[in-house]
């Protein structure tokens, strides 16, 4: 039991990596945080500065690796741990 948790967590912390990386390329998105600080319990809106637009860059950008990701599920999304655990639900 203990090892699918562990796969689990590495899972969701390789979906982290993956949410930082399209943060990091995308022009669309302008964290006002520094990119190292970013921590999955922080909120798009309030610690991150993302309007609207900016998920929606977000959601179209990580498409490409989630193909099934609709854009209607940011509707969901208040942190970036909501967007991992919904992305781990895709994989």
């Amino acid at each position: 039991m203990g090892s699918s948790c562990h796969a689990k967590g590495v899972s969701m912390n390789m979906i982290f990596e993956k949410v930082l990386s399209v943060i990091e390329k995308c022009e669309d998105l302008n964290p006002k945080v520094n990119l190292k600080e970013i921590r999955q319990e922080m909120e798009f809106k309030a610690d991150l500065g993302f309007d609207s637009l900016a998920l929606m860059s977000l959601v179209y950008e990580l498409q490409e690796a989630y193909p099934a990701l609709d854009e209607m599920a940011i509707a969901d999304w208040s942190t970036i741990d909501d967007c991992v655990k919904h992305l781990e639900r895709l994989e």
